[in-house]
């Protein structure tokens, strides 16, 4: 008998690759004759690369960025003979976080640029897919963008330093995106999800999945309030489906 075992990662506890390997090795144990096959999967959050890159005959490898407070952490980033592979939660997951280190106020999507920027301007990748699952951050992707070269000024002109995060978002008056042409180019991005939540409102980022990610109700608010705000730096009403996940990442 031919046995394919194919699970998610178990939130918290395990990643898919391991889980895969664990069903596999209880079944050989009782039916040494099967065949079983490993196949883990991923929803678009943390194990993506192993889904997409080794499932599909390709290879992880990783590289240096900055986790959701800034602090320098090891990421994956996946290959295969037709794109490559990024997984955000190697920079912004929120399994990078002590239950007491989660704040969406702080936390930024920075690492995720770190590791875009090097897809494109090192390794030349120009057909990327981003698995955006599994996030810790509020920040609309503001972080992301710095590091991919996008500044952000306050009404008084003031330039925000590197690390954006969700509180940041309300005091960004200016964006300046000239750089962003340049490191993108033709670069195409594909987002892997499985979210449909608008980016404001009642479904939004910060209302939704704000609280898993260490926002008080006083947070959320707030944070809803910055999402709509910067949204409209760009005249986005924030209604669009799907823009909500991962903190609008």
């Amino acid at each position: 008998m031919k046995i394919v075992v194919a699970p998610d990662s178990f939130k918290g506890a395990l990643r898919a690759g391991r889980v895969a390997a664990s069903f596999a090795a209880g079944w050989r144990e009782v039916r040494p004759q099967d065949t079983v096959i490993e196949f883990p999967l991923s929803d678009g959050g943390e194990g993506v690369c192993d889904a997409l890159a080794r499932n599909g005959r390709g290879t992880v490898e990783q590289i240096s960025v900055r986790d959701p407070l800034m602090r320098e952490v090891m990421a994956d980033i996946g290959f295969t003979e037709d794109f490559a592979v990024l997984e955000s939660a190697g920079a912004n997951g929120i399994e990078l976080l002590k239950a007491d280190e989660l704040d969406p106020m702080l936390a930024t999507t920075y690492g995720v640029g770190e590791a875009l920027k090097e897809l494109v301007s090192v390794r030349r990748c120009r057909k990327i897919i981003i698995g955006i699952g599994g996030s810790a951050t509020v920040d609309c992707g503001a972080g992301m963008l710095q590091a991919l070269g996008v500044k952000f000024f306050t009404a008084d002109g003031v330039l925000l330093p590197d690390g954006v995060g969700g509180g940041d978002l309300g005091s960004v008056a200016r964006v300046d995106a000239e750089e962003l042409k340049t490191v993108l180019g033709d670069t195409e991005l594909l987002v892997a999800c499985d979210v449909t939540n608008v980016l404001t409102g009642m479904d939004g980022a910060a209302a939704v999945f704000g609280p898993q990610k260490g926002a008080t109700p006083e947070m959320v608010a707030e944070l809803d309030a910055n999402l709509r705000s910067f949204a409209a730096l760009f005249s986005d009403d924030g209604n669009t489906p799907g823009d909500g996940a991962a903190g609008g990442l």
